[in-house]
Order: C-alpha cells, then structure tokens, then sequence
C-alpha cells in the first residue's frame, strides 16, 4: 500500500489505465477473475483523462452517456463510487469527484423463482442419479448461490446437525441450515463418491449444465436455473411467515434492504392471505 500511495501523492499524472490496474490488483486483491473483469469493464468507460484530473462534471457527462437498463446503469455508478472511494484512501487522491454521482434508485420488484411444481418435477427427474439429487436437495433447503455448492467441501458439512458452511461473494463464509430430506440426499451421494475435499467436485458450469438437463428432462423450460432456486427459497421462506431481518442473515445479504426488494413485495391476493393468517381482530 505504501508504494501505491508515494506514486500518487509524488504529483504524478497517474493515467486512468494504470490507476484501474492498481485498483484491480490491490484493491481487489483475492477477488475472482469474474468479479476483477466486471470492475474493470466499468471503470474502463471512464473518460481517458489522468485520474487526478477527472472532476465532478466529467463524470456527470460520462453519467449522462451511459446506455442499458436501470440495472446496468446501477453497476457501473457503483463500480465508480468503489474506486474512487479506494483511490482517495490508499492512491492519495484528495478529492472524490464520484461525490456528485447518486446511485439510481432501483425499482422495487419482488423475484419469485421457480415454482414448486417445477421444481419437484426437477428433483423426481433427478433421482436417478445421486450426485444431481444431492445438489438438487441441498440448493433447495438452503438457498445457496451457485459458487456455495461448488465451494462446499466435505470439513464444512455437519450433517448431523443439519447445517453447513459455504463460501460465496467475496469468499465470504456463511452457515446455511438443510432440511432432513437434502441430509439423506447428501449421505447416500458422500457414501459413493471418490475421495478429496471438494463434496460434489464439479465446476460451476458444469453444475448449471446438470440443472439444465434436470430441467429438459422434468419438462421445465424457464426459470431452472440455480439462482432461480435460491429465489424460490427466499420467497416460500417470506411468504411462510419467516421474520425479514433473519431471512436477511440465512441468504447471506449485506443489508436488510434487499432482502425487502427481492422478498418482501407481495402481490394483492397474497397480502390478503397473509392478513387474513395474521389477523387477530379485538373483541366486540
């Protein structure tokens, strides 16, 4: 870090080019590749200016520029204000002209997922053969994302306990809980596969690719996906009554806030059956 702070505080014209590449190296350092070429697309659209000179105005110009969806528009305004924070703490930048920039505010949208017929269609499809089924059970009682299963290594399983650690976003560590059926799932698979750490030992394309073909043949054709799994769990745990401030904690999200954006919007028929289950009228 002392390196990178001379050479900016040294008077240097530091390009943008370079700037983003020490970003990328230090800022992000043990990030996936994934996530360090997300960053670097987006700050890349910067205007071609050494970094000290970029102000409040170029970036409001280069805002005003920006094309695609308010989602998009959103990544690339957050991937800016993360940069510019970094380079005034560690670069020796002494102004943030990403100040001026606001995030757009997100739509409030709720995210049902795959329906409950279409995924036990997909588990029946499963059965017969261990290792999908396993996975199949294990994303459907924790709601864990993608990179969790691929992660998951057998030191982090307490079956007994019905409960384990996976590593997601950033490598971050979290307990998830299973439910009985996905225990006895994960023990027949654990008694057949070959030895190592990895538990189902495949890759995340190729544990997509197993949810395709549980998909092609239960006869499913949207919402198959992994992630649409974990939104499924988020939104049958919401409906079912489970607290948002804890739901919040189970599927590993920063802030409450999207646990309420993507679970906690409800539809009229549903608001009235969850009134109608919760209401306790006084006596007349």
């Amino acid at each position: 870090m002392g390196s990178v702070d001379v050479l900016f505080r040294a008077g240097v014209q530091v390009g943008l080019a370079e700037a983003v590449e020490t970003f990328l190296v230090i800022g992000l350092a043990r990030r996936k590749r994934v996530t360090v070429g997300w960053y670097r697309t987006r700050l890349l659209s910067l205007p071609a200016l050494p970094v000290g000179e970029i102000t409040e105005g170029d970036l409001l110009v280069w805002y005003a520029g920006l094309q695609g969806a308010i989602y998009t528009v959103h990544g690339y305004v957050r991937a800016v204000r993360r940069f510019f924070r970094w380079m005034c703490r560690f670069g020796g930048l002494e102004r943030n002209p990403a100040m001026a920039l606001d995030l757009p505010r997100l739509p409030v949208r709720g995210e049902e997922g795959i329906s409950d017929d279409a995924a036990g269609a997909m588990l029946d499809a499963a059965r017969a053969h261990v290792r999908d089924y396993a996975i199949l059970r294990f994303v459907e009682s924790t709601g864990c994302r993608l990179s969790g299963v691929v992660n998951l290594c057998v030191g982090d399983l307490n079956l007994e306990g019905r409960c384990a650690v996976v590593r997601e976003k950033f490598d971050r560590e979290r307990l998830v809980f299973l439910s009985t059926e996905a225990c006895q799932a994960m023990c027949v698979w654990l008694d057949q596969r070959a030895d190592g750490d990895s538990v189902f030992g495949l890759g995340g394309r190729y544990i997509y690719e197993r949810f395709k073909v549980c998909a092609r043949l239960a006869g499913v054709g949207r919402k198959w996906n992994p992630h649409q799994w974990r939104h499924r769990f988020g939104r049958a745990m919401s409906y079912n009554g489970m607290p948002l401030g804890v739901l919040s904690q189970i599927m590993g999200h920063s802030t409450v806030d999207i646990t309420v954006r993507f679970y906690g919007q409800f539809s009229v028929g549903h608001q009235q059956e969850l009134y109608d289950r919760y209401a306790r009228p006084l006596r007349t």
